[in-house]
């Protein structure tokens, strides 16, 4: 039996997860079959069904491939200098947010995403049971980890007495989730209507001003999180810089 090249399984896979995400761009996932996934990866059924036996598998592989290229662990070991005061940790770690929004939009993820919670919605037990899984594979990437150390980063602050919440940290945290997942969904929404010829007042348009909003957001949180502008720490990043 000839021996399989190193990697060739993984590179099986994202040609597999690539054709499925070309396929979403243009069509309802609702209505995307595994015959679709097969005739644009280009393989025959059975070396498409040999990775993935039903559609739901292929789109929770998109959204954990996605998930595990934000490397946010390295980010936030940043983020824990002790020059860099709360409040500027707090921006930088919106602004890394904030690109990361804008490559799911350029990718094509913010779509797919959008339209795949609808689906498992509907099958939430098989949902949450792959979800396990995939966090305890990687659980150190995504959103999900980052809004778990963001929480423990708050903490931190709070015993450190360089915050003093007007409310409990998880109503915080809450308010930045949702927040962050209404400007993705609108920005996402306003990207696919203006390709049908849809107008938009650019005053008002959500994935024109994620900048904007990302600071507002900032100045947010910061107030709720009691943070002190005159930080005994002072960061000796500049700011508006981007850490490195």
């Amino acid at each position: 039996m000839p021996k399989v090249p190193e990697g060739y399984v993984e590179q099986k896979r994202n040609d597999i997860l690539d054709a499925a995400l070309a396929v979403s761009r243009s069509k309802p996932l609702h209505k995307i079959t595994m015959k679709d996934i097969v005739r644009a990866s280009g393989l025959s059924q059975g070396g498409v069904y040999a990775y993935y036996s039903r559609i739901e598998e292929v789109w929770l592989a998109l959204a954990t491939r996605f998930d595990t290229g934000i490397e946010f662990e390295d980010r936030f070991r940043q983020l824990r200098d002790p020059a860099l005061s709360p409040a500027e940790a707090m921006r930088e770690l919106l602004r890394f947010a904030e690109l990361e929004l804008e490559t799911a939009m350029k990718s094509g993820y913010s779509k797919l995403a959008f339209e795949f919670n609808a689906i498992y919605a509907s099958q939430a037990e098989w949902f949450m049971e792959r979800m396990e899984d995939h966090q305890g594979t990687s659980p150190s990437y995504g959103f999900a980890y980052m809004f778990e150390q963001m929480l423990a980063m708050w903490r931190g602050w709070v015993e450190e007495g360089r915050a003093q919440p007007l409310r409990p940290l998880e109503e915080i945290l809450m308010l930045v989730q949702v927040s962050l997942s209404g400007m993705i969904r609108e920005a996402t929404l306003e990207q696919y209507f203006m390709e049908t010829g849809k107008p938009y007042d650019p005053q008002t348009q959500v994935g024109l001003h994620l900048t904007a909003l990302m600071e507002g957001l900032h100045i947010s949180v910061s107030t709720l999180l009691g943070l002190q502008a005159d930080d005994p720490r002072e960061s000796s990043h500049t700011k508006g810089e981007d850490i490195r």
